[in-house]
């Protein structure tokens, strides 16, 4: 029985179990106006009082009005008469039946004295009641037989607590409303706010009031007899122990904090003490089961966070979280629209938002495993989902197409090589290279750069020449006119024309005319020379060719070594045409962290874009077939953080969300981070923007990087923007309205910091940073076997 005793004037003390007797009226007003505290109190508990005096209920309903305006609600007589009905069930009873039986039980003469008075000193509010266990009685019945009585007796022994009394506000009323415990305990240190309305039940009048007591307070005036004790200030270290034990163990923890810390905290103590926890997610319906009672040795999470430092988490900011809680919630089982929002985190929103529809579904169902695991149910640990939005579809869903394999690689047949080979300019007798030559030149040219790693090149060697071809006739959106190709096809140029250098032989590179023929590239044919004949430094480039990487790592922002930047504009000189331009002043350099985190945002809101982002990357997901094209996830170089919003970044339903909303500025962050972490941004251009112009700008791409490489500089290219604005130029109609009129808005800004014009082909943007760590290791490459065919 959950009752008070007077501790003083004021106050109530909480958990004791003695009904307080009013011998009279004076000594019943004295003690009410005594206790009349109003809502901002901190009490949460209905005093129970017992009147022995003759009263005169009139009299006195009207003096508490009067002078306390104490609301005195007496609906005894209706109650004695449901309990003589729920008991009697086959009989059809009259009133006249109802009001003789109910006399039986309560004479009119006791009426005042029977049962007992709950008082609610936040509402001023006096109710007559039944007693206990009549109480318990009607409440009950109801449940009968889905609760069978035996079961009831046995839940009423049972203790649950809850950690949380935002969304476990909806599990401790379920619960208490269903009665399945004798006893609840709740933790949570916060209190009301306006933004928690949307989904905790509460007043305008209780916010500022701790939100374990908004909650106590509902349960005690839905059951005053329920033992609900309040834990104000949540959850620590100093006080799990008792929140679990004190007063007699926890039969089922429902953990519903925040606070990744606290989640980590109470599963610790509870595993401890073989107690089992439930929590909810209010997402997609899910509720977490980890039976510690039957697994004392079972992994905390499903031991799907081992490398949390748990003790490190309360410092954490919210977005800093997020990473964790995608480890612990797996960002595959989450929601869209939860997913989204997570993106605009500090940027449109505070913090991850809830729905008071989820929040009551998710109390119901927490409360119904937490019941059926007291009645020793063997639900199994694991996750369970009731997904509103799979059972009950908002459309039908459209019969998937079958996919069809397509690699979109060229097949070459002989005489087309060699009508290749017919179509170069005639020259003096070359060379004839042995296999094992020609195989250490192609991996050379292999080992360039290209867009997404999609190395768009295959060889063929016969009659003393190498051919250059297009590995695919598909162009991609980022693709613009194949022209990222072609740049990547003329950096493996200058590779193969480096190598040779380096093993002092004169290379012919001849360029085909791209004319009907859009799949061969170039020739090379190889001739003796003398050393003292070589290029300068074109040994040193050399043997970069290997070393050379793309390298992601965000680092300290430093000046660049003028040595360096003269050995990359000193590279290019040897291309007619290619300029160099460097953007290093801080003031420009935070100009470029807008555009290019503009850029980054309109890139994965964009359909055909986003697809291409992501099919370029090779995710380590477990079932994923090898691939030797792509970039490795782990070559991003992603904090915790970004490797979080990237996963989220991986659904394009996602991203469709989060723009429709007219939010995504947070995708612009990682853009923005490496720029910060540069010391310099760089533009590789070309005079005009033909075919030939890409070509050898990749040329001058290769030999810019090599020599950066030299210099120990870490290079990370940034290319979509300037194949965008070719894109804008070329093509206009092929973009949405939205992304062209953002790319012109970018355009005057970047041209100025680039001192460029709508008539010059930007080939490579690219960062430049001092490296930190370990070498990144190499993309990966296709085998030589599978690009290279000889005659």
């Amino acid at each position: 029985m959950l009752a008070h005793r007077l501790v003083d004037a004021a106050a109530v003390e909480p958990g004791t179990n003695a009904v307080h007797t009013i011998g009279s009226e004076i000594a019943l007003c004295e003690l009410l106006s005594r206790l009349t505290l109003g809502v901002a109190s901190a009490h949460y508990r209905a005093v129970l009082l017992r009147l022995h005096a003759d009263t005169d209920l009139a009299r006195i309903t009207a003096a508490l009005q009067r002078e306390l305006a104490i609301e005195v609600i007496d609906h005894l007589d209706a109650q004695i008469q449901e309990l003589c009905k729920i008991r009697r069930p086959r009989e059809k009873l009259r009133r006249e039946e109802l009001e003789w039986d109910a006399r039986q039980i309560c004479p009119a003469h006791a009426r005042v004295q029977f049962g007992v008075w709950a008082f609610y000193p936040w509402s001023r509010r006096l109710v007559h009641l039944v007693d206990e266990e009549q109480f318990i009685e009607l409440r009950t019945n109801r449940n009968f037989y889905k609760i069978s009585p035996a079961e009831q007796t046995l839940l009423r022994n049972k203790r649950i607590g809850i950690v949380g009394a935002s969304a476990g506000q909806a599990v401790a009323l379920a619960i208490a409303t269903e009665r399945s415990c004798g006893e609840l305990r709740i933790a949570d240190f916060d209190q009301l706010d306006a933004t928690n309305l949307n989904r905790v039940r509460g007043g305008v009048h209780q916010l500022g009031i701790a939100k374990v007591v908004v909650t106590a307070r509902e349960i005690a005036e839905i059951d005053p007899f329920l033992n609900v004790r309040c834990y104000t200030q949540g959850i620590t270290e100093h006080n799990v122990g008792a929140f679990l034990t004190e007063g007699g163990k926890l039969d089922v923890v429902i953990e519903e904090s925040d606070s990744l810390d606290i989640k980590f905290l109470v599963r610790e103590h509870a595993r401890k003490r073989r107690i089992p926890v439930l929590m909810d997610s209010s997402d997609r319906g899910l509720v977490d089961v980890e039976r510690f009672d039957l697994e004392p040795l079972r992994p905390l999470f499903h031991g799907l966070a081992p490398h949390i430092d748990a003790r490190a988490l309360g410092s954490l900011t919210i977005e800093e979280k997020i990473p964790h809680t995608l480890d612990l919630l797996g960002v595959q089982n989450i929601s869209d629209r939860l997913k989204a929002s997570m993106l605009e985190i500090d940027q449109t929103i505070s913090t991850w938002p809830q729905l008071a529809s989820a929040v009551f579904m998710g109390g119901a169902i927490a409360a119904d495993t937490a019941r059926r695991i007291l009645l020793g149910e063997h639900i199994a640990s694991g996750r369970y989902y009731v997904d509103l939005q799979q059972l009950i579809p908002g459309h039908a869903k459209a019969a998937q197409p079958a996919r069809i394999a397509a690699s979109g690689r060229i097949q070459y047949t002989n005489a087309q090589l060699h009508q290749a080979i017919d179509a170069l300019p005639p020259d003096q007798v070359s060379m004839t290279l042995d296999r094992e030559l020609v195989t250490a030149l192609v991996a050379a040219g292999i080992s360039a750069p290209s867009g997404g790693n999609a190395q768009p090149w295959r060889w063929a060697y016969g009659r003393g020449t190498l051919l250059l071809l297009r590995d695919s006739a598909q162009a991609s959106f980022l693709d613009t006119e194949g022209h990222g190709s072609l740049a990547a096809l003329g950096a493996a140029a200058e590779n193969v024309c480096l190598a040779a250098a380096s093993r002092r032989m004169r290379v012919r590179c001849d360029a085909f005319p791209f004319g009907n023929d859009r799949l061969s590239v170039a020739g090379f044919r190889f001739f003796a020379e003398h050393s003292n004949d070589l290029p300068n430094g074109d040994v040193e480039l050399a043997a970069q060719i290997f070393e050379r990487r793309t390298d992601r790592r965000l680092g300290k922002r430093e000046p660049l070594p003028a040595a360096a930047v003269n050995a990359m504009h000193a590279a290019i000189a040897q291309i007619p045409g290619a300029r160099l331009e460097l953007v290093s002043e801080i003031r420009d350099l935070a100009q470029l962290e807008h555009i290019l985190g503009v850029t980054q945002q309109l890139l994965l809101q964009h359909g055909k874009a986003h697809r291409q982002m992501m099919s370029e990357i090779q995710w380590d997901d477990p079932d994923a077939p090898p691939s030797d094209c792509g970039i490795p996830l782990q070559s991003l170089a992603l904090s915790a953080l970004d490797r979080a919003a990237l996963d989220i970044c991986r659904s394009s339903e996602v991203l469709a969300l989060n723009k429709s909303w007219g939010g995504g500025a947070g995708l612009r962050k990682f853009a923005a981070k490496a720029v910060r972490a540069s010391s310099a941004v760089a533009l590789l251009s070309m005079p005009e923007g033909s075919a030939h112009a890409y070509f050898q700008g990749g040329r001058a791409m290769q030999r810019a990087w090599l020599a950066a490489s030299a210099h120990k500089l870490a290079v990370h290219p940034m290319s979509a923007l300037p194949y965008l604005f070719a894109r804008l130029r070329s093509d206009p109609n092929s973009l949405p309205e939205w992304f062209a009129q953002s790319l012109a808005d970018l355009w005057p800004s970047y041209a100025r910091l680039f001192n460029t014009c709508e008539r010059e082909a930007g080939v490579l943007l690219f960062r430049l940073a001092q490296p930190v760590g370990a070498t990144p290791p190499a993309a990966p490459r296709r085998p030589i076997s599978q690009v290279l065919r000889f005659l």
